[in-house]
């Protein structure tokens, strides 16, 4: 594989990001993911193997034991071929997944994992918003809800909230029922 960049995240969602940019790049030498910061410039920068990569692909991650599997399955739905629109060297399809994605996110509403857990909403300095992170959560929710990587304008006018720090806390009771009323 080269060393190209793969435009990934909120861009590539229509959000609206003066933020940052975010990257990934694949590195045979890598034996999981990597994350390395332009501070500079504001960019990610995500390495790692197609291996690697293909096992989280293909659920061959344990999420129920590793927060970085939690992590990294949280936004695989950002490298779906059709969301990255890129001549990416691996093809996924996130809706391919179904079953297991929805079982993944039954799991982290009922147990409180994740942006559902009070430990990583503590680490916010005001608690009257949702984590940034939530909106990848919902983002899946509303793709299997849909049964579509399509989302309405009221699913995209929420993901944006929730991606600028401004959906209120309690949207999370409303996310773990959407989650829970997934088939």
């Amino acid at each position: 594989m080269n060393k190209k960049e793969y435009l990934v995240g909120s861009s590539l969602l229509n959000l609206n990001n003066g933020i940052d940019a975010d990257y990934f790049v694949f590195d045979e030498s890598k034996d999981g993911f990597q994350l390395r910061t332009d501070k500079e410039n504001h960019i990610d920068y995500f390495y790692a193997s197609s291996a690697v990569l293909n096992r989280y692909f293909n659920f061959e991650e344990d999420y129920k034991t590793s927060i970085n599997a939690v992590r990294i399955y949280s936004v695989l739905y950002q490298y779906d071929i059709d969301i990255i629109k890129q001549a990416f060297p691996i093809t996924f399809h996130v809706l391919n997944h179904r079953e297991e994605y929805i079982e993944f996110l039954k799991y982290l509403a009922a147990n409180n994992a994740s942006i559902f857990n009070i430990v990583i909403k503590n680490r916010q300095t005001d608690l009257s918003y949702c984590h940034k992170n939530t909106y990848h959560i919902a983002y899946l929710t509303y793709i299997f809800k849909n049964n579509s990587l399509t989302l309405t304008a009221d699913q995209k006018q929420k993901i944006q909230k929730i991606h600028d720090k401004q959906m209120p806390l309690s949207y999370l009771d409303e996310l773990k029922a959407e989650i829970m009323n997934l088939a």
